[in-house]
C-alpha cells in the first residue's frame, strides 16, 4: 500500500532493499481517539537512522488534511529524536483519492556515538476537515475549518538486529573543482539505510563562509549509482548542509544488496556549462 509514495519518495530504493532482505520490523499497533486513528505499520533502523511507516484514518464525514506531526521519542532519555522529515499521500480507491486514509513515511536521524535507542514512542497529530472543505485549497485554508486530533502515541521496542551492522567508513580522497574552489570527497559513511558523504574545501585559506555557501550551492543534482546483482539503483539525496570545512550530503542506501560498485554523480553549471562530476565510492 505504500507504493503510493514511491514516485516521489527519496527513500523508496532504501525501503525496497530493506524489505527484500527482511530488514524490517512489523509493528501494526494502532491507537484511536474520537474521529482519528493512527497505525504504526513498520519500522527499519540502523545506527544512523530510523525509517517508519504509518497509516492515518478519520471517521465518515471527515477528510485528512495532513499528518502535521510525526515524531519519535527515546523513552530511555525522555527526549525527542532528530526529525529528518517525511512524505505522505492519500490512499487511492478506483483511481480516486480516498481522503479518509493517509499513508506516510517518516525519517529520524540518530547519533551513533550515543547508545542505540531501544524503547521508543511514536507521537502523531492528524488534522482533518469536514468532507467537501478540501475541494479548492488553492484559495487558502480557513483555520476554523481544520480539526486536530489529540496527540496519538504508540510505544514499541526496536528489534536488536538493527544495531548489529556497523557503519563502514571509506575515504575516497577524490578531488574536484567547484566555482574555482578545490574540494575533496574526504569521507563516505555507509550503513544499511544511510550514506553520508563528507566534502572538505582543500585549502584552509578558502574555508570562508562565502566559499562554503558557493560550493554548496553550485550542485543542483545529486545521486549515487549503485550497481548490484539486482541491477543499477539510483539513490537520491533528500538533504545536505554546509559545515565548518565544506559540506555534507545524506542519501538513502542499498548496502544490503552488496554493491559491486558505487559512484556519486553531481550536476553543476547551467546551459552549455552544465557538466557531471563523477566520483568513485566503491570499490
Amino acid at each position: 500500500m505504500f507504493k503510493r509514495l514511491y514516485s516521489f519518495d527519496s527513500e523508496a530504493p532504501t525501503l525496497d532493499t530493506a524489505i527484500r532482505h527482511g530488514y524490517i520490523q512489523e509493528i501494526d499497533k494502532s491507537v484511536a481517539s474520537g474521529n482519528f486513528r493512527i497505525t504504526l505499520n513498520a519500522v527499519t533502523a540502523d545506527e544512523n537512522t530510523i525509517i517508519f511507516l504509518y497509516t492515518a484514518n478519520v471517521a465518515e464525514g471527515q477528510e485528512i488534511y495532513s499528518v502535521n506531526s510525526a515524531i519519535i521519542k527515546n523513552l530511555s532519555t525522555g527526549y525527542d529524536l532528530e526529525n529528518g522529515g517525511g512524505v505522505g499521500a492519500h490512499a487511492k480507491n478506483n483511481g480516486y483519492d480516498d481522503k479518509r486514509i493517509y499513508y506516510g513515511r517518516g525519517t529520524i536521524y540518530l547519533d551513533r556515538s550515543k547508545p542505540f535507542p531501544e524503547k521508543l514512542e511514536a507521537n502523531f497529530q492528524i488534522s482533518s476537515m469536514d468532507k467537501g472543505k478540501m475541494k479548492d485549497l488553492t484559495k487558502g485554508v480557513n483555520v476554523a475549518d481544520v480539526h486536530y486530533s489529540p496527540r496519538l502515541k504508540i510505544s514499541f521496542k526496536l528489534d536488536p538486529k538493527f544495531k548489529q551492522q556497523q557503519t563502514v567508513i571509506v575515504k575516497p580522497q577524490e578531488d574536484f573543482i567547484l566555482e574555482g574552489v578545490q574540494v575533496t570527497l574526504e569521507q563516505v559513511e555507509l550503513s544499511p539505510l544511510m550514506i553520508r558523504t563528507v566534502f572538505k574545501i582543500k585549502k584552509e585559506t578558502e574555508i570562508t563562509w562565502q566559499d562554503r555557501q558557493k560550493v554548496f550551492g553550485a550542485i543542483h543534482g545529486n545521486e549515487i549509482q549503485s550497481k548490484t546483482g539486482y541491477g543499477t539503483t539510483k539513490i537520491w539525496s533528500p538533504t545536505g548542509t554546509a559545515t565548518d570545512e565544506g559540506y555534507e550530503r545524506i542519501f538513502g542506501s542499498n548496502l544490503l544488496d552488496k554493491p559491486e560498485s558505487m559512484n556519486m554523480i553531481m550536476k553543476t553549471g547551467t546551459g552549455k556549462n552544465t557538466r557531471d562530476i563523477n566520483l568513485r565510492i566503491l570499490p
